[in-house]
C-alpha cells in the first residue's frame, strides 16, 4: 500500500510539472528596427516584412518583440540613438539605411546587424559580400555606377529640350558623394545640374524649402535621390513636384503607384520580404559574419501616363515597351 501511494504521489508531481512546464511563458526574441525617419509597424511598408517574418516562424504575437526607432530625419540624432538601442541589447537589429549601420558601428554593437542599404562594401559596412566579417550583413542595392546615369538618361528621353537637372538630395549626401557623381552625368548629356538641398532635420519644411529654390522655368528635370527620407516623404515629393510642373524620376516603384512620373529601380515590396528573410537567419542564430550580403539589382521601369498627360507630355514609345509597369 505504501509503494502504491508513493508511486501515485509521484505520478501526481510529475503531472504537476508538465502542467508547469506547459504554461510557462516562450522566451521572447528582441528585434531593434532602426529608421532614418519615421517607424510604423502598421505602415504598408512594413506589411510583407512582418508577413514574411511570422511565414519564417517568427510572430509579435507568440515569440518576438520588435521596437522601432526613428531618426526624424535628423542624422545627427543617428549616433545617439544608436548608442540607446546598443545599451538595450536587443538579439538582432535592423539598420534602414548605411548611415544608421555605420552609427551602430560607432556606438559598439556588437549584436547581429541586418543592414538594407546602398554600396555596402564601398560605405565600409561589410568588409566584402561573399565573407561580410564583424556582425553585419544583408541586402546591398545601387551596387554600380550606372544606375544613376540611366535613370538621367530615361527622364531626358521624355523631354529632351530640358536644359537644367535638379537632384533632390540632402546637403550631406550631396557634399559627401552626390556632386561628384552628379555633375559629370549632367554635363555630359549637355544639361546643367543644380542641386536642391535638403537642411536638417528633413521634414515638410525642408522640402517645401528646397522646391522654393526651383525656377519652374519649363526647362527642368528633376532627379530625386535614393535616401530613406525621399522615400518616406515620397506624397509630399511628388506634390511639390506636381506644383512646380517638373518632370521627375524616382528610385522605387511605389512613387509611381502614388502618382509620380517614372521610376528605374526597386519595389519596395521585394526588398523588405529579402530582408525579412535575413532577418530571421539571425534570430535563428546564424553568424551574420559567414552569411554572404544579397545584392538586390532587379531592376524596373515603372511610367505613370496620367501623370505625363497631366505635364503635357508624351511617353516615347520606346520607352513604353521597356517599361514592367505602366499606370494609365
Amino acid at each position: 500500500m505504501i509503494g502504491r501511494r508513493h508511486c501515485l504521489a509521484a505520478m501526481l508531481g510529475a503531472l504537476t510539472v508538465s502542467r508547469i512546464a506547459v504554461a510557462q511563458p516562450v522566451l521572447k526574441r528582441r528585434l531593434a528596427i532602426f529608421v532614418a525617419v519615421t517607424y510604423s509597424e502598421e505602415a504598408s511598408f512594413w506589411r510583407p516584412f512582418f508577413h514574411e517574418l511570422r511565414r519564417l516562424g517568427h510572430d509579435r504575437e507568440t515569440n518576438l518583440t520588435v521596437i522601432g526607432w526613428s531618426g526624424g530625419g535628423d542624422s545627427r540624432q543617428f549616433v545617439p540613438l544608436a548608442r540607446e538601442i546598443v545599451a538595450g541589447r536587443p538579439d538582432v537589429v535592423l539598420a534602414w539605411g548605411s548611415r544608421l549601420a555605420l552609427a551602430l558601428r560607432e556606438a559598439g554593437a556588437a549584436m547581429p546587424v541586418v543592414v538594407a542599404g546602398t554600396n555596402l562594401s564601398r560605405t565600409g559596412v561589410v568588409l566584402n559580400y561573399a565573407r561580410p566579417g564583424g556582425n553585419m550583413t544583408g541586402i546591398s542595392t545601387d551596387d554600380t555606377d550606372e544606375l544613376p546615369g540611366k535613370r538621367l538618361e530615361l527622364l531626358h528621353e521624355i523631354k529632351p529640350t530640358a536644359a537644367i537637372v535638379d537632384y533632390l538630395q540632402t546637403r550631406e549626401i550631396w557634399q559627401r558623394s552626390g556632386e561628384a557623381m552628379f555633375r559629370p552625368l549632367s554635363q555630359r548629356r549637355g544639361l546643367t545640374p543644380l542641386p536642391v538641398l535638403l537642411e536638417v532635420p528633413v521634414d515638410a519644411a525642408s522640402y517645401r524649402h528646397a522646391f522654393a529654390g526651383v525656377a519652374g522655368s519649363g526647362l527642368d528635370l528633376l532627379v530625386v535621390g535614393e535616401t530613406a527620407e525621399n522615400f518616406v516623404n515620397r506624397a509630399l515629393i511628388i506634390e511639390l513636384a506636381a506644383q512646380h510642373r517638373l518632370p521627375a524620376i524616382y528610385f522605387d516603384g511605389e512613387f509611381v503607384r502614388a502618382g509620380g512620373l517614372m521610376a528605374y529601380g526597386y519595389d519596395a515590396t521585394e526588398t523588405t520580404t529579402l530582408v525579412a528573410r535575413f532577418v530571421a537567419r539571425m534570430l535563428n542564430g546564424e553568424n551574420p559574419a559567414e552569411v554572404p550580403v544579397q545584392v538586390y539589382d532587379t531592376l524596373r521601369l515603372f511610367v505613370n501616363q496620367h501623370t505625363a498627360r497631366t505635364l503635357g507630355l508624351t511617353i516615347p514609345p520606346a520607352v513604353l515597351t521597356r517599361a514592367d509597369e505602366v499606370i494609365e
